[in-house]
């Protein structure tokens, strides 16, 4: 089993949305839990349990008001992670146009790792191609089987790109896919002479920001959106990066 990194094409637009909002939705759970914890929220919690407390006497009907409470807490959540990631919701709403969106502009793209099948087909070598047989007991489907993605996009500084839409099938995860995928990305940032790259994770995406670390991503920020979640801030100097390359490089 191959995997291959090749520029988005205009036929993988449904796969490529499935896995994102599928690897989005997988998210829910953890998500959940991380904020059951917030401070703000057992505050609230403690606060409604000593009302209904103090007014029943009764710990039966506390018990039941925190119960309410954290059930209308899941489907709050539930309900703005459907109306965000169902049908390509505003979170998604770029996927619509991937190729207006990402290709139109030399210094952006948007890539797919494909999953091949085929092992004994000679596959020239390549940065961008990994032979996964062995590693893997699960085959691909039939055709091109999209297995992951990234972009590279720009925001308010030319000089600085934004890397986004990183994404594996969960069914492929710790084959390293994720981390070729990156590395494609930097590489092309290097090749388009971007002086650094930034990137945005949450604080449930803990494997994520443990590769971007790897990778030589620093965490410059974090910041709260709906008081509740936490949102971390990646750069990578590329020039840094490429000085401690050439130090390390023995010749």
């Amino acid at each position: 089993m191959y995997i291959a990194i090749r520029a988005f094409e205009d036929s993988d637009t449904k796969q490529v949305f499935k896995l994102l909002q599928e690897a989005n939705l997988g998210l829910f759970w953890i998500g959940f839990d991380r904020a059951c914890r917030r401070p703000q929220v057992l505050a609230v919690t403690v606060c409604c349990a000593i009302s209904v407390y103090t007014g029943t006497s009764s710990i039966l009907y506390t018990l039941v008001s925190v119960c309410a409470l954290y059930s209308i807490l899941f489907f709050v959540l539930k309900a703005v992670i459907k109306l965000l990631y169902h049908n390509r919701g505003l979170v998604l709403s770029d996927l619509r146009n991937i190729s207006a969106i990402y290709q139109t502009d030399h210094r952006t793209n948007f890539w797919v790792a494909v999953c091949e099948n085929d092992v004994t087909k000679e596959k020239p070598a390549s940065e961008n191609q990994t032979n996964t047989s062995g590693n893997h007991s699960k085959s691909c489907r039939s055709g091109d089987y999209i297995v992951g993605s990234i972009a590279i996009t720009q925001k308010h500084d030319p000089s600085i790109a934004f890397l986004r839409r990183v994404a594996v099938d969960q069914n492929f995860r710790r084959l390293g896919i994720a981390r070729k995928l990156v590395r494609c990305a930097v590489q092309f940032c290097d090749e388009k002479k971007y002086s650094a790259i930034e990137l945005v994770t949450t604080e449930v995406q803990d494997p994520a920001r443990k590769l971007y670390e790897d990778e030589g991503f620093i965490h410059i920020e974090t910041y709260y959106v709906y008081w509740c979640f936490a949102m971390h801030r990646f750069r990578l100097d590329l020039a840094v990066k490429k000085l401690s390359k050439d130090s390390s490089d023995p010749s």
